[in-house]
């Protein structure tokens, strides 16, 4: 198992890669961080265990579909009537219904919209919490100067 230090220091750089507004995104969601965590003692998974019970669900829509049309069938089962609706406006000034309820789970926007919204929450909402985390990370492994 890695040292503080070592710990420490992937923290350090996992942060400053997130951080990174022109970073190359193959870095963030290759196999880098896994080599790193392998290299530290710890593993990802990144879904094998997933594969291995499921097949090719992991990455065919189809697949995917036959396992959860089932459990979709028995949220719509035990769902009551909807309590409320969530609606936002898009660029283009249109009224677009949110996922709001187990009933909207098949509900589907554009590739283009996801795309973009997806990157918009990324810059938003994920990589200044990513930062937090990080920096917290650092702040509670802080090695000490005599280690």
């Amino acid at each position: 198992m890695a040292d503080m230090r070592q710990i420490h220091e992937f923290a350090v750089k996992w942060c400053d890669k997130f951080r990174d507004q022109n970073i190359n995104y193959v870095e963030l969601v290759d196999h880098y961080m896994a080599d790193d965590c392998a290299a530290l003692g710890f593993e990802m998974d990144c879904g094998h265990d997933f594969t291995e019970k499921y097949g090719d669900a992991a990455s065919k829509v189809d697949a995917l579909d036959r396992i959860i049309k089932p459990i979709y069938t028995e949220i719509q089962k035990l769902s009551g009537p909807r309590l409320m609706g969530f609606y936002r406006e898009n660029r283009n000034g249109n009224r677009v219904q949110l996922a709001s309820d187990p009933s909207d789970v098949r509900l589907q926007c554009g590739l283009e919209e996801s795309i973009e919204e997806l990157r918009q929450f990324d810059n938003s909402k994920l990589f200044p919490y990513i930062s937090e985390l990080f920096a917290e990370i650092e702040r509670v492994l802080d090695p000490s100067p005599f280690v």
